[in-house]
């Protein structure tokens, strides 16, 4: 079974539902930027709010060497937790957005 089909398929309807569930309430756009062939997965917000100009990286996320990295994430519950919930291991998860030295403490991988 070829792992980063599998994880690229889950994260973009991960994402998709996430982005379905924002779209009704919020004033920017709220967009899922995919690249399956390098493993790629971005949640982008941008447009005009209260009079500025908004742009956020909601969630960045590559497939890599059978793991998921996930490099932002800005979601309340956590995409690495709607991960394993549908069956992805902890030990193919890297939180990359926490220091190295501080991933031990969590119980996902450290690289």
């Amino acid at each position: 079974m070829d792992k980063k089909l599998d994880y690229g398929k889950l994260l973009r309807e991960i994402l998709t539902e996430k982005i379905n569930l924002v779209k009704p309430t919020s004033k920017l756009a709220e967009i899922l930027i995919a690249d399956d062939e390098n493993g790629v997965f971005a949640w982008q917000a941008f447009g005009w709010e209260n009079g500025e100009r908004q742009s956020y990286q909601r969630f960045f996320a590559r497939v890599h060497d059978g793991k998921v990295y996930i490099e932002e994430d800005w979601t309340e519950e956590g995409i690495a937790t709607l991960l394993m919930e549908k069956g992805v291991l902890a030990k193919d998860i890297v939180l990359e957005f926490h220091p190295p030295e501080m991933r031990q403490y969590t119980e996902f991988a450290l690289s």
